[in-house]
């Protein structure tokens, strides 16, 4: 399939042309303007929006035909990329189409954009999105994008004034934790409550007297083998908890193998080990980009808990990235205390969805968030032992965040 349509902005006059990519080859084909676009977003772009993760996650989770990807131009120079694809959210019999951002991103900045030009480019991505697809019963959600994020505002000002006021919700979802990082480790320390810096020289201490420790960032023959150590510990703690972990699909780690190898050869993602005596008992799998470190996944092993194996390899990836001359940490989606462990800094992320024309109308927006949850709810196919657990866990996490924040 293969859509255009030409926008000519009132104020500059000037031609886009907006092409949807919709089949896997046609995304192989797009490698090479992608990669020209990557390199003009320097500080504006995440390891999720790399050409070999939208690839790779479209080829795993077989996204052939179901690809959405808008690719804009101007006098055939590719100005902005914004990966879409379309699922079908079903309650029994019926279903609702949505377009959405592939690759389950955190800090989903919605799509590769020349900077300083996400307002003008935000009208013609809007109008587009609302020719092709709104006005023909698909709506479009965007999910996990920080709160500030200049594009998002653009777009939520661009519906808008598309005639889609009442039919637009952009509302906050949930917290991101990020730790902006000093020149040296020392300060990151002393920025720690003074129980939080004894009990990681005690954990040490205490680690270092009986066993052998050791921190190391896979090569790349290794890295299949650390990202087996990180799914075996991973999934271990979470059926100790009763619950599936994300790993129980098989897909999640052929593609987080895949990623891991290709981002590794790019210098963008390391698999680090925490090794005991030479066993692997913690791993994280970590991008690198932009003076940014992203800590994407991560497994310990509950066996050696007593020890704070986590808060361990944690402060020593911290330490590197420190030493490396990185400025931030971000821990991604999710507010699980060990994060704020570390920093009580936070960035909101956003849900953005405009809903599509339902018979002769448009499908009130809350209903469709409502559709949406319901929908997701009933695919996850949780069984009665998960839910308990589940919401056992989050309430020991409430108790434990209010208790960190009091020491904080």
């Amino acid at each position: 399939m293969s859509r255009e349509l030409r926008v000519s902005t009132e104020e500059a006059h000037q031609k886009y042309v907006v092409r949807v990519v919709t089949r896997l080859d046609e995304l192989r084909a797009l490698s090479s303007e992608w990669e020209v676009l990557w390199q003009r977003c320097v500080g504006h772009r995440t390891p999720f929006l790399s050409f070999e993760w939208m690839l790779l996650w479209s080829e795993h989770y077989q996204l052939d035909g179901k690809l959405r990807i808008l690719v804009v131009a101007r006098d055939s120079a590719v100005v902005a990329i914004v990966p879409l694809a379309v699922h079908r959210y079903s309650i029994g019999p019926f279903g609702l189409n949505v377009i959405e951002t592939p690759g389950e991103q955190s800090r989903n900045l919605i799509g590769l954009v020349v900077p300083g030009k996400e307002q003008e480019l935000s009208g013609v991505i809007a109008g587009f999105i609302d020719r092709t697809f709104l006005r023909k019963r698909v709506c479009l959600r965007l999910l996990l994008v920080p709160s500030d994020l200049p594009l998002l505002a653009a777009l939520a000002g661009a519906f808008t004034a598309d005639g889609h006021g009442g039919h637009i919700r952009n509302a906050a979802l949930l917290p991101a934790p990020y730790a902006p990082l000093p020149v040296s480790w020392q300060d990151y320390l002393d920025a720690l409550s003074g129980s939080r810096r004894k009990m990681l020289q005690r954990a040490a201490t205490l680690l270092e007297k009986h066993h052998e420790v050791s921190y190391e960032t896979c090569g790349a023959a290794e890295i299949p083998v650390g990202m087996e150590a990180l799914y075996r510990i991973h999934q271990e703690r979470w059926r100790n908890s009763g619950i599936r972990g994300l790993f129980a699909d098989r897909r999640a780690s052929e593609f987080h193998t895949s990623v891991a190898v290709a981002l590794g050869r790019r210098g963008l993602i390391r698999v680090n080990r925490m090794c005991i005596d030479g066993e692997p008992v913690s791993v994280h799998l970590i991008g690198v980009l932009d003076g940014v470190l992203y800590l994407i996944r991560s497994g310990r092993d509950i066996a050696w808990a007593d020890y704070d194996v986590g808060h361990l390899h944690e402060g020593n990836c911290l330490k590197r990235a420190i030493r490396e001359g990185l400025h931030e940490a971000d821990f991604l989606r999710g507010a699980e205390p060990y994060k704020y462990y570390w920093t009580k800094k936070y960035r909101m992320y956003n849900e953005l969805v405009v809903s599509g024309c339902a018979g002769l109308g448009r499908m009130p927006v809350d209903l469709v968030r409502l559709w949406l949850r319901i929908s997701q709810f009933l695919e996850h196919r949780h069984t009665p032992r998960e839910l308990v657990a589940i919401l056992r866990i989050r309430k020991r996490e409430a108790r434990e965040r209010k208790r960190m924040f009091v020491d904080m």
